[in-house]
Protein backbone atom coordinates (compact mmCIF):
# COMPACT_ATOMS: atom_id res chain seq x y z
CA UNK A 1 0.00 0.00 0.00
CA UNK A 2 1.52 3.37 -0.90
CA UNK A 3 0.02 5.50 1.87
CA UNK A 4 1.87 3.56 4.15
CA UNK A 5 5.55 3.87 3.07
CA UNK A 6 8.31 6.07 3.64
CA UNK A 7 11.87 6.64 3.46
CA UNK A 8 14.38 6.48 6.25
CA UNK A 9 18.33 6.16 7.15
CA UNK A 10 19.04 8.40 3.91
CA UNK A 11 22.56 8.83 2.95
CA UNK A 12 24.69 11.43 1.01
CA UNK A 13 28.20 9.86 -0.14
CA UNK A 14 30.39 11.70 -2.48
CA UNK A 15 31.51 9.50 -5.41
CA UNK A 16 32.87 9.88 -8.89
CA UNK A 17 30.88 8.27 -11.37
CA UNK A 18 30.84 7.80 -15.08
CA UNK A 19 29.79 12.23 -15.81
CA UNK A 20 32.45 12.90 -12.88
CA UNK A 21 32.71 13.73 -9.74
CA UNK A 22 29.23 13.93 -8.20
CA UNK A 23 27.16 14.26 -4.68
CA UNK A 24 24.71 11.53 -4.31
CA UNK A 25 21.92 11.19 -1.91
CA UNK A 26 19.93 7.64 -1.01
CA UNK A 27 17.06 6.76 1.06
CA UNK A 28 15.59 3.43 1.38
CA UNK A 29 11.48 2.80 1.29
CA UNK A 30 9.89 1.40 3.68
CA UNK A 31 6.47 -0.30 3.62
CA UNK A 32 5.24 -1.96 6.68
CA UNK A 33 8.66 -2.09 8.08
CA UNK A 34 10.09 -3.76 4.80
CA UNK A 35 12.28 -2.46 2.68
CA UNK A 36 10.50 -2.34 -0.82
CA UNK A 37 12.97 -0.20 -2.53
CA UNK A 38 15.79 2.52 -2.75
CA UNK A 39 15.66 6.86 -3.98
CA UNK A 40 18.76 8.08 -5.66
CA UNK A 41 19.24 11.86 -6.51
CA UNK A 42 22.82 12.85 -7.72
CA UNK A 43 23.99 16.55 -8.73
CA UNK A 44 27.53 17.13 -10.56
CA UNK A 45 29.88 18.76 -8.20
CA UNK A 46 30.58 21.51 -10.97
CA UNK A 47 26.63 22.32 -11.25
CA UNK A 48 26.89 22.94 -7.13
CA UNK A 49 29.99 24.82 -7.55
CA UNK A 50 28.27 26.98 -10.38
CA UNK A 51 25.30 27.36 -7.86
CA UNK A 52 27.74 28.55 -5.18
CA UNK A 53 29.53 30.83 -7.31
CA UNK A 54 26.08 32.22 -8.52
CA UNK A 55 24.75 32.89 -5.11
CA UNK A 56 27.91 34.28 -3.74
CA UNK A 57 27.84 37.06 -6.30
CA UNK A 58 24.51 38.26 -5.29
CA UNK A 59 25.38 38.48 -2.02
CA UNK A 60 28.26 40.60 -2.65
CA UNK A 61 26.81 42.73 -4.96
CA UNK A 62 24.21 43.48 -2.42
CA UNK A 63 27.05 44.14 0.66
CA UNK A 64 28.78 46.51 -2.29
CA UNK A 65 25.45 48.38 -2.63
CA UNK A 66 24.44 48.52 1.05
CA UNK A 67 27.58 49.58 1.47
CA UNK A 68 27.88 52.31 -0.71
CA UNK A 69 24.82 53.28 0.56
CA UNK A 70 26.10 53.61 4.08
CA UNK A 71 28.74 55.77 2.97
CA UNK A 72 27.02 57.87 0.86
CA UNK A 73 24.68 58.44 4.12
CA UNK A 74 27.21 59.03 6.01
CA UNK A 75 28.69 61.47 4.11
CA UNK A 76 25.33 63.45 4.06
CA UNK A 77 24.50 62.87 7.82
CA UNK A 78 28.37 64.14 8.22
CA UNK A 79 27.72 67.52 6.01
CA UNK A 80 24.47 68.23 7.74
CA UNK A 81 25.80 67.66 11.36
CA UNK A 82 28.82 70.12 10.34
CA UNK A 83 26.44 72.76 9.02
CA UNK A 84 25.00 72.56 12.34
CA UNK A 85 27.61 73.10 14.00
CA UNK A 86 28.64 76.08 11.73
CA UNK A 87 31.80 73.70 10.28
CA UNK A 88 33.30 73.32 13.72
CA UNK A 89 35.28 70.55 14.92
CA UNK A 90 34.45 68.78 18.26
CA UNK A 91 38.01 69.95 20.11
CA UNK A 92 36.38 73.35 18.63
CA UNK A 93 33.40 73.00 19.68
CA UNK A 94 34.91 72.04 23.54
CA UNK A 95 37.16 75.18 23.34
CA UNK A 96 34.17 77.22 22.70
CA UNK A 97 31.78 76.28 25.14
CA UNK A 98 34.51 76.45 27.54
CA UNK A 99 35.14 79.97 27.04
CA UNK A 100 30.94 80.67 26.86
CA UNK A 101 31.18 79.29 30.19
CA UNK A 102 33.57 81.38 31.35
CA UNK A 103 32.15 84.79 29.64
CA UNK A 104 28.65 83.80 31.22
CA UNK A 105 30.19 83.42 34.93
CA UNK A 106 32.27 86.34 35.07
CA UNK A 107 29.76 89.08 33.59
CA UNK A 108 28.81 91.11 36.11
CA UNK A 109 25.07 91.46 35.43
CA UNK A 110 22.52 89.17 35.62
CA UNK A 111 21.83 86.44 32.30
CA UNK A 112 19.28 83.73 31.92
CA UNK A 113 18.72 82.03 28.21
CA UNK A 114 15.17 80.71 27.69
CA UNK A 115 13.53 78.12 25.43
CA UNK A 116 10.72 79.02 23.29
CA UNK A 117 8.36 77.92 25.69
CA UNK A 118 9.75 79.93 28.72
CA UNK A 119 12.14 77.27 30.46
CA UNK A 120 14.93 77.98 31.34
CA UNK A 121 18.55 76.85 29.72
CA UNK A 122 21.28 78.49 30.90
CA UNK A 123 21.21 80.80 33.65
CA UNK A 124 24.80 82.67 35.33
CA UNK A 125 25.80 83.38 39.53
CA UNK A 126 25.36 86.67 38.64
CA UNK A 127 21.67 86.45 38.04
CA UNK A 128 20.95 84.06 40.83
CA UNK A 129 23.03 86.28 43.18
CA UNK A 130 20.73 88.97 41.71
CA UNK A 131 17.24 87.04 41.79
CA UNK A 132 18.23 85.69 45.87
CA UNK A 133 17.95 82.26 43.94
CA UNK A 134 19.10 78.95 45.67
CA UNK A 135 22.95 78.53 44.75
CA UNK A 136 22.67 74.59 45.05
CA UNK A 137 19.22 74.42 42.76
CA UNK A 138 19.32 73.60 39.32
CA UNK A 139 17.01 76.02 37.85
CA UNK A 140 17.34 74.16 33.85
CA UNK A 141 14.18 73.28 32.75
CA UNK A 142 12.41 75.85 35.30
CA UNK A 143 9.83 78.22 33.96
CA UNK A 144 11.54 82.03 34.18
CA UNK A 145 7.55 83.26 35.51
CA UNK A 146 9.00 81.17 38.69
CA UNK A 147 12.20 83.40 39.23
CA UNK A 148 10.99 86.26 37.20
CA UNK A 149 7.25 86.89 37.85
CA UNK A 150 7.20 90.38 35.96
CA UNK A 151 8.08 88.05 32.84
CA UNK A 152 4.36 86.50 32.07
CA UNK A 153 5.35 84.41 29.52
CA UNK A 154 7.38 84.39 26.09
CA UNK A 155 6.18 86.11 23.41
CA UNK A 156 9.12 87.00 20.95
CA UNK A 157 9.43 90.44 21.96
CA UNK A 158 12.19 92.69 22.29
CA UNK A 159 12.80 95.48 25.21
CA UNK A 160 14.97 97.32 26.64
CA UNK A 161 15.74 99.17 30.13
CA UNK A 162 12.70 97.89 31.12
CA UNK A 163 11.63 98.25 34.55
CA UNK A 164 10.75 95.28 37.09
CA UNK A 165 10.36 95.00 40.81
CA UNK A 166 11.79 91.98 42.41
CA UNK A 167 11.18 92.02 45.93
CA UNK A 168 12.80 94.91 47.17
CA UNK A 169 14.74 95.95 44.45
CA UNK A 170 14.38 97.67 41.05
CA UNK A 171 16.19 95.76 38.23
CA UNK A 172 16.53 97.01 34.07
CA UNK A 173 15.62 93.92 32.27
CA UNK A 174 16.37 93.62 28.54
CA UNK A 175 15.23 90.45 26.69
CA UNK A 176 16.32 89.69 22.94
CA UNK A 177 15.06 86.68 21.04
CA UNK A 178 17.10 83.87 19.05
CA UNK A 179 16.98 83.35 15.59
CA UNK A 180 17.68 80.24 13.64
CA UNK A 181 16.43 80.47 10.01
CA UNK A 182 14.17 83.15 11.14
CA UNK A 183 12.20 81.31 13.45
CA UNK A 184 12.52 82.21 16.85
CA UNK A 185 14.18 79.43 18.85
CA UNK A 186 13.94 80.85 22.75
CA UNK A 187 15.69 84.36 24.09
CA UNK A 188 18.36 85.82 26.12
CA UNK A 189 17.19 88.20 29.25
CA UNK A 190 19.78 90.31 30.82
CA UNK A 191 19.67 92.40 33.67
CA UNK A 192 21.06 94.90 36.20
CA UNK A 193 20.24 96.37 39.32
CA UNK A 194 19.12 100.03 38.56
CA UNK A 195 20.70 101.14 41.94
CA UNK A 196 24.10 100.51 40.65
CA UNK A 197 23.36 102.23 37.42
CA UNK A 198 22.22 104.88 39.57
CA UNK A 199 24.98 105.11 41.30
CA UNK A 200 27.20 105.51 38.01
CA UNK A 201 25.13 108.11 36.96
CA UNK A 202 25.52 109.95 40.51
CA UNK A 203 29.67 109.77 40.07
CA UNK A 204 29.57 111.04 36.46
CA UNK A 205 27.28 113.71 37.73
CA UNK A 206 29.42 114.86 40.30
CA UNK A 207 32.74 114.63 38.11
CA UNK A 208 30.65 116.98 35.89
CA UNK A 209 29.85 119.27 38.83
CA UNK A 210 33.57 119.57 39.91
CA UNK A 211 35.00 120.17 36.15
CA UNK A 212 32.34 122.86 35.59
CA UNK A 213 33.67 124.25 39.10
CA UNK A 214 37.17 124.01 38.40
CA UNK A 215 36.45 125.56 34.91
CA UNK A 216 34.94 128.38 36.09
CA UNK A 217 37.45 129.39 39.05
CA UNK A 218 40.40 129.28 36.19
CA UNK A 219 38.32 131.30 33.77
CA UNK A 220 37.57 133.64 36.60
CA UNK A 221 41.22 133.61 37.65
CA UNK A 222 42.03 134.33 34.05
CA UNK A 223 39.80 137.33 33.74
CA UNK A 224 41.02 139.25 36.95
CA UNK A 225 45.05 138.53 35.62
CA UNK A 226 43.73 140.30 32.63
CA UNK A 227 42.77 143.27 34.57
CA UNK A 228 45.40 143.20 36.66
CA UNK A 229 47.55 143.34 33.37
CA UNK A 230 45.47 146.16 31.79
CA UNK A 231 46.55 148.12 35.14
CA UNK A 232 49.64 147.45 35.32
CA UNK A 233 49.93 148.55 31.44
CA UNK A 234 48.31 152.16 32.13
CA UNK A 235 50.78 152.44 34.82
CA UNK A 236 48.15 152.52 37.21
CA UNK A 237 49.86 150.82 40.05
CA UNK A 238 47.60 152.16 42.76
CA UNK A 239 44.38 150.93 41.46
CA UNK A 240 46.01 147.44 40.46
CA UNK A 241 46.72 147.48 43.87
CA UNK A 242 43.88 148.38 45.50
CA UNK A 243 42.24 145.80 42.97
CA UNK A 244 44.13 142.60 44.37
CA UNK A 245 43.75 143.43 47.89
CA UNK A 246 39.87 143.77 47.39
CA UNK A 247 39.85 140.32 45.35
CA UNK A 248 41.58 138.70 48.03
CA UNK A 249 39.96 140.35 50.63
CA UNK A 250 36.63 138.69 48.93
CA UNK A 251 38.01 135.69 48.61
CA UNK A 252 39.41 134.88 51.81
CA UNK A 253 36.24 136.11 53.62
CA UNK A 254 34.20 133.54 51.70
CA UNK A 255 37.06 131.21 51.99
CA UNK A 256 36.69 131.79 55.92
CA UNK A 257 32.81 131.58 56.16
CA UNK A 258 33.07 128.04 55.01
CA UNK A 259 35.81 127.12 56.37
CA UNK A 260 34.26 128.39 60.03
CA UNK A 261 30.65 127.06 58.99
CA UNK A 262 30.91 123.57 57.18
CA UNK A 263 33.18 121.12 58.57
CA UNK A 264 32.37 118.63 55.88
CA UNK A 265 35.07 119.30 53.15
CA UNK A 266 33.32 118.00 50.02
CA UNK A 267 30.84 120.06 50.98
CA UNK A 268 32.87 122.52 51.79
CA UNK A 269 34.56 122.09 48.08
CA UNK A 270 31.67 122.32 46.28
CA UNK A 271 29.99 125.29 47.50
CA UNK A 272 33.45 127.00 46.96
CA UNK A 273 33.22 125.89 43.34
CA UNK A 274 29.95 126.93 42.96
CA UNK A 275 30.65 130.45 44.01
CA UNK A 276 33.22 130.41 41.37
CA UNK A 277 31.03 129.39 38.88
CA UNK A 278 28.61 131.64 40.15
CA UNK A 279 31.18 134.94 39.30
CA UNK A 280 32.01 133.26 35.89
CA UNK A 281 28.20 133.09 35.35
CA UNK A 282 27.45 136.71 36.02
CA UNK A 283 25.15 135.80 38.79
CA UNK A 284 25.07 136.70 42.45
CA UNK A 285 25.44 133.60 44.91
CA UNK A 286 24.87 134.37 48.53
CA UNK A 287 24.98 131.81 51.52
CA UNK A 288 23.10 133.37 54.49
CA UNK A 289 25.47 134.48 57.22
CA UNK A 290 23.80 131.87 59.89
CA UNK A 291 24.52 128.82 58.24
CA UNK A 292 26.35 126.10 59.75
CA UNK A 293 26.86 122.44 58.77
CA UNK A 294 29.58 121.16 61.85
CA UNK A 295 27.18 117.70 62.23
CA UNK A 296 29.24 114.77 60.98
CA UNK A 297 27.65 113.08 58.13
CA UNK A 298 27.79 109.63 56.79
CA UNK A 299 28.90 108.33 54.06
CA UNK A 300 25.60 108.25 52.25
CA UNK A 301 24.46 111.71 54.38
CA UNK A 302 27.30 113.14 52.64
CA UNK A 303 26.72 111.15 48.71
CA UNK A 304 22.84 112.29 49.12
CA UNK A 305 23.94 115.95 49.72
CA UNK A 306 26.54 116.39 47.40
CA UNK A 307 24.12 114.53 44.47
CA UNK A 308 20.98 116.92 45.09
CA UNK A 309 22.90 119.89 46.35
CA UNK A 310 25.01 120.37 43.35
CA UNK A 311 21.93 119.46 40.97
CA UNK A 312 20.03 121.85 42.94
CA UNK A 313 22.12 124.90 42.59
CA UNK A 314 22.98 124.16 39.02
CA UNK A 315 19.16 124.09 37.64
CA UNK A 316 19.10 127.41 39.54
CA UNK A 317 21.44 128.62 37.68
CA UNK A 318 19.74 127.84 34.88
CA UNK A 319 16.57 129.25 35.54
CA UNK A 320 18.13 132.95 36.79
CA UNK A 321 20.70 133.31 33.22
CA UNK A 322 18.33 135.19 31.22
CA UNK A 323 17.37 137.40 33.42
CA UNK A 324 19.00 140.98 33.69
CA UNK A 325 22.39 140.91 35.58
CA UNK A 326 20.93 142.75 38.58
CA UNK A 327 18.43 139.63 38.94
CA UNK A 328 20.45 136.73 38.74
CA UNK A 329 20.21 135.88 41.90
CA UNK A 330 20.87 132.64 44.12
CA UNK A 331 20.50 132.22 48.01
CA UNK A 332 21.70 129.20 49.75
CA UNK A 333 20.93 128.38 53.48
CA UNK A 334 22.07 125.23 55.56
CA UNK A 335 22.07 124.26 59.21
CA UNK A 336 21.99 121.55 61.17
CA UNK A 337 20.04 122.92 64.06
CA UNK A 338 17.26 119.92 65.23
CA UNK A 339 17.18 116.18 64.17
CA UNK A 340 17.75 117.11 60.55
CA UNK A 341 20.10 118.59 58.27
CA UNK A 342 18.53 120.99 56.27
CA UNK A 343 19.35 123.21 52.60
CA UNK A 344 17.58 125.74 51.36
CA UNK A 345 18.44 126.85 47.59
CA UNK A 346 16.18 129.81 46.62
CA UNK A 347 16.41 132.16 43.10
CA UNK A 348 15.26 134.85 41.08
CA UNK A 349 13.67 132.98 38.37
CA UNK A 350 10.40 132.26 36.59
CA UNK A 351 9.66 129.12 39.03
CA UNK A 352 7.67 126.18 38.43
CA UNK A 353 4.57 125.78 36.72
CA UNK A 354 1.64 124.19 38.65
CA UNK A 355 1.46 121.92 35.67
CA UNK A 356 4.81 120.63 36.06
CA UNK A 357 5.09 120.20 39.47
CA UNK A 358 3.85 116.25 39.91
CA UNK A 359 6.47 115.47 37.13
CA UNK A 360 9.04 117.40 38.27
CA UNK A 361 10.91 114.56 40.10
CA UNK A 362 10.46 112.13 37.31
CA UNK A 363 12.81 110.46 35.54
CA UNK A 364 13.28 112.43 31.90
CA UNK A 365 11.21 114.87 32.87
CA UNK A 366 12.66 118.52 32.00
CA UNK A 367 11.85 121.96 31.30
CA UNK A 368 15.01 122.74 29.75
CA UNK A 369 14.59 122.75 25.90
CA UNK A 370 16.62 119.73 24.12
CA UNK A 371 17.68 116.69 25.16
CA UNK A 372 20.12 114.80 28.05
CA UNK A 373 18.02 116.49 30.52
CA UNK A 374 16.03 115.22 33.03
CA UNK A 375 17.70 113.12 35.58
CA UNK A 376 19.29 115.43 37.77
CA UNK A 377 16.29 116.03 40.51
CA UNK A 378 15.92 112.41 39.68
CA UNK A 379 18.82 111.30 40.76
CA UNK A 380 18.23 113.65 43.40
CA UNK A 381 15.28 112.52 45.45
CA UNK A 382 16.46 109.06 45.18
CA UNK A 383 19.49 109.67 47.04
CA UNK A 384 17.91 111.82 49.92
CA UNK A 385 15.14 109.09 50.02
CA UNK A 386 17.85 106.53 50.26
CA UNK A 387 18.97 107.96 53.43
CA UNK A 388 15.14 108.59 54.95
CA UNK A 389 15.01 112.65 53.66
CA UNK A 390 12.95 114.60 51.02
CA UNK A 391 13.38 117.21 49.35
CA UNK A 392 10.34 120.24 49.05
CA UNK A 393 9.39 122.32 46.46
CA UNK A 394 8.00 125.96 47.67
CA UNK A 395 7.62 129.42 46.66
CA UNK A 396 10.76 131.50 47.08
CA UNK A 397 10.89 134.76 48.07
CA UNK A 398 13.35 135.88 45.73
CA UNK A 399 10.57 135.16 43.09
CA UNK A 400 11.22 131.97 41.66
CA UNK A 401 11.73 128.65 43.27
CA UNK A 402 12.47 126.94 46.44
CA UNK A 403 14.17 123.79 46.97
CA UNK A 404 14.15 122.38 50.44
CA UNK A 405 16.88 119.65 51.04
CA UNK A 406 16.08 117.45 54.82
CA UNK A 407 17.86 114.80 55.79
CA UNK A 408 17.35 113.17 59.12
CA UNK A 409 20.41 112.92 61.47
CA UNK A 410 19.62 109.57 63.28
CA UNK A 411 20.41 107.56 60.08
CA UNK A 412 23.44 108.23 59.80
CA UNK A 413 27.13 107.79 61.69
Amino acid sequence: MIGLCYMANHTYPKKRGSLGLSIRGKAPIYANQEIIGVVSVGFLNDSIQDIITNQSKSIWYTLGIIVLIGIIGAIIISYHIKKLLYNMEPEEISHLYLQNEAILQSAHEGIIAIDPKGFITTINSAAMQILQCEQDYDYKRTSIERILPAITGFRGETFHDREMVLGDQVVLVNQTPVYSENVITGAVITFRKKSELQKITEELSRIKQYANAQRAQTHEHSNKLHIILGLLLNNKIKEAIHFIKKENNLQSERLKFLTENVTDPLIHALLLGKSNQALELGVTLSINPYSQLTYKLSEAQQDAILTSLGNIIENAFEAVKNNMEKERNVSIFFTDIGKEVVFEIEDSGAGVEQKDIPHLFEQGFSTKPGVHHGTGLALSKQAVYAVGGEIILEEAELGGACFIISIPKELGG
